[in-house]
């Protein structure tokens, strides 16, 4: 029972403890959320109509990639062995030149940010699902008095009850979240290039290299270091194995090649992946603007835009998609027909089915992450806050398949 006024709302104190032997349980850290007022929500009741679906849960198996027909013959058309990513990306970036005749084949280009995923708007850092309280040592309310000894990741929703309890209670703010598990995750890490990379060596040059640490596995390209160069291009892909909530936190660094001395730090950077994985605007892996099955487009993420849609959905307290053919789908009393997106007939031999086309055409609708390369500020740890480098990352983070 809580005051309707917000300024009487009394604060919230979490505190984490430590299960010991012989039933002593001793408080590790203490956080006083003062306000309330961030996590007010109103009450969301159901309809009828929403809980109408078109039959539970599309396709769960990825084979769909291998089962779809295109709108063309055959699938496995011949492709022009001069288009790859590197086209892509130098198409996305107006670096024409060397991307060949990529943009007049028609091919899909993709986001490149000026600066990390986090700080695009409406994105806000990932923050709309979990929220990180600093854990403190004691109720000192100078951060410099009172040690810090962890962090505790969660999330609040107040939202009132109706008065009587026989009442239809409101939907739970919290749907379509993962279960309280560890999950196993694959991460893949693309590092394009840096740009302005600090110089270390007395020629005013540097030979840099990138390491990639999630939890206690690391890998690097050591023995690639790319010699006297202050922008390098690296081209490496990195994938490591995981568990969530774990190893939530990816490092990726820079460092200077040294022959004789050990190797110099130029600067890192942490991407926390449990908020990606966890919010509402699917960081995963980024939406492409089309859904192609095959082609230097061919469709990467491990769900199919259908599957995105229904947790998508899910998550944002939505009614399910209904789908009455392949060409027309309704989200409560909104309908989407392909036709509304594609004015023409298509001609693009990699395209999927019209059903697949059409979800991902409603993904967009719903400000999710595009198909991007984001850049990142490098750090040194003896210089907080003065930027060493920057870089160029693509990042696919997915569940590990289990056999």
């Amino acid at each position: 029972m809580l005051p309707q006024e917000e300024l009487y709302l009394p604060p919230l104190h979490i505190k984490v403890r430590d299960h010991r032997r012989f039933g002593r349980k001793p408080i590790v850290g203490t956080h006083v959320v003062r306000s309330l007022h961030s996590f007010l929500y109103d009450a969301v009741y159901y309809n009828d109509e929403e809980i109408r679906s078109d039959g539970g849960p599309p396709e769960t198996a990825v084979d769909i990639l291998e089962d779809d027909r295109g709108i063309g013959q055959d699938n496995h058309a011949e492709e022009d062995e001069t288009i790859d990513w590197w086209a892509k990306y130098y198409a996305s970036i107006g670096e024409l030149n060397k991307a060949g005749n990529y943009l007049e084949k028609g091919y899909d280009t993709i986001e490149v940010f000026p600066v990390e995923l986090e700080k695009i708007d409406p994105f806000k850092g990932f923050k709309d699902f979990l929220n990180t309280f600093p854990l403190k040592r004691g109720k000192s309310k100078d951060l410099e008095e009172s040690e810090i000894v962890g962090e505790f990741k969660g999330t609040i929703r107040v939202y009132p009850l109706p008065h009587d309890p026989k009442a239809t209670h409101p939907k739970c703010m919290l749907k379509g979240i993962p279960k309280s598990t560890v999950e196993e995750i694959t991460v893949r890490v693309y590092v394009i290039r840096a740009l302005d990379v600090t110089p270390m060596d007395p020629n005013g040059l540097a030979d840099p290299y990138i390491s990639i640490a999630l939890g206690r596995r690391s890998e690097d390209n050591h023995e690639n270091y790319k010699p006297n160069t202050v922008s390098p291009v690296f081209g490496e892909v990195f994938e490591l194995y995981g568990t969530l909530p774990i190893d939530k936190d990816l490092t990726v660094s820079v460092l200077d090649y040294d022959l004789i001395s050990g190797d110099d730090m130029i600067g890192q950077t942490v991407i926390d992946l449990e908020n990606r994985y966890l919010t509402k605007y699917h960081a995963t892996c980024g939406l492409p603007k089309t859904y192609q099955i095959s082609g230097p487009c061919k469709w990467r993420d491990c769900k199919t835009p259908r599957q995105i849609l229904w947790d998508t959905c899910e998550v944002h307290n939505l009614p399910r998609p209904r789908f009455t053919d392949t060409e027309t789908m309704y989200i409560g009393d909104t309908i989407y027909k392909i036709s509304d997106f594609e004015r023409d007939i298509p001609t693009n031999i990699h395209l999927g089915p019209p059903d697949q086309r059409l979800a991902l055409y409603v993904l967009h609708l719903m400000e999710l992450v595009p198909e991007h390369v984001e850049t990142r500020s490098l750090y040194n740890p003896l210089t907080p806050g003065l930027e060493q480098v920057c870089i160029a990352l693509y990042r696919n983070l997915s569940m590990r398949p289990k056999f």
